[in-house]
């Protein structure tokens, strides 16, 4: 995943979530199924909380998660270690992309 994000600019992580140099891109839920995708750009990513069944995308400054996903759904540990890892690379201020690592396998 690092490595098409490197290349790419952009990597499918879920159904519903996209990494992007810029951030990350998800489709919030809708009453009547996902609406369209917004951008939550890297400067205002807080993080990422989880409980037993869900992963959280949190904002910076705002109390309410934005967005919710499954943890069952694929590619969602994996997809997490590099949004985490571009999201360190711009705290120290390198403003980069990850490196990619041997074994990384994407």
């Amino acid at each position: 995943m690092r490595r098409e994000l490197r290349d790419r600019g952009q990597v499918q992580w879920t159904d519903n979530l996209r990494i992007l140099r810029e951030g990350i891109e998800y489709r919030p839920a809708g009453f009547l199924g996902r609406l369209e995708p917004a951008l939550l750009p890297i400067d205002d990513l807080q993080g990422f909380t989880a409980d037993a069944c869900h992963l959280y995308l949190c904002k910076r400054d705002q109390k309410k998660p934005v967005f919710k996903e499954m943890l069952r759904v694929p590619n969602l540990l994996a997809g997490r270690r590099v949004a985490e890892s571009l999201l360190l690379a711009r705290s120290q201020g390198s403003g980069g992309l990850p490196p990619v690592e041997a074994g990384d396998g994407n």
